[in-house]
């Protein structure tokens, strides 16, 4: 990436710390802010889902299932390359599907469903 400049908006700064950073420094936060901006999915995938595993309700700097909530907002195309990692976020739905559409209803658990990899 390109150097930063005063000019370039704050997203553009931290995708350019980011991108200088190695993935096993990246915080909760970091992972889903690339995430949120389809960068970088192949790595931050495996990494999200294996902190999901350990707690569907993840908080990045944000709210409580906020990783979980960016990598359910990804759309058809961006699954399409990764079908084994929805399958994966998929088995973890199920698990708790009913009681995390009680406790956290902004979830965009339809929208992971509507996007589903063909």
């Amino acid at each position: 990436m390109a150097q930063v400049s005063k000019e370039q908006s704050s997203i553009v700064k931290r995708l350019c710390t980011l991108w200088k950073t190695p993935v096993y420094e990246f915080e909760v936060d970091d992972i889903r802010f690339m995430i949120g901006q389809g960068h970088g999915l192949k790595y931050m995938l495996i990494e999200a889902i294996a902190l999901l595993e350990e707690n569907l309700l993840t908080e990045g700097d944000y709210y409580q299932g906020d990783l979980l909530n960016a990598v359910l907002e990804l759309n058809a195309t961006q699954w399409g390359q990764f079908k084994e990692q929805w399958d994966k976020v998929d088995s973890l739905l199920q698990v708790q599907i009913e009681h995390l559409r009680t406790i956290r209803p902004k979830l965009e658990i339809d929208n992971f469903y509507n996007n589903r990899p063909t």
